[in-house]
């Protein structure tokens, strides 16, 4: 077996060029394809250092490392949690709420999302969160 899992998945095909034995990869079709990972998540975001951005960066952030604060009257301590984005709630009350964690199977967890983005401010996404 090859030391490189995903050589069987591609071809070579020759390139026209000054060199006759230059080739390139050539990505091919398989539907037996299984992702390495299951429910991964990549966010685009256009804006990204501007106040949704950021918030949303910095809720992912605290989330992740599990933050604990005190509020600014020093009531706490406050734990990071996802209240507020009914995707990564699970369903509560009588009649379910609105979480969708528990109920749609494969939802991905924003814990492990990947955030990349631009904005059209040049400040740093460290400076802006």
């Amino acid at each position: 077996m090859s030391s490189k899992p995903w050589a069987s998945k591609l071809s070579t095909t020759s390139r026209p060029s000054s060199s006759s034995s230059s080739t390139r990869p050539k990505l091919t079709s398989d539907s037996n394809h299984v992702p390495k990972t299951h429910g991964s998540l990549g966010l685009l975001v256009i804006g990204l250092g501007g106040a949704n951005g950021t918030t949303m960066l910095g809720g992912i952030l605290a989330n992740r490392r599990k933050l604990n604060w005190f509020g600014p009257r020093g009531e706490g301590p406050i734990a990071a949690n996802y209240n507020g984005c009914i995707t990564q709630l699970n369903q509560r009350g009588v009649h379910g709420g609105v979480g969708y964690m528990d109920k749609v199977p494969g939802l991905a967890d924003a814990n492990y999302a990947a955030v990349g983005g631009w904005d059209i401010r040049k400040t740093q996404l460290g400076d802006a969160l």
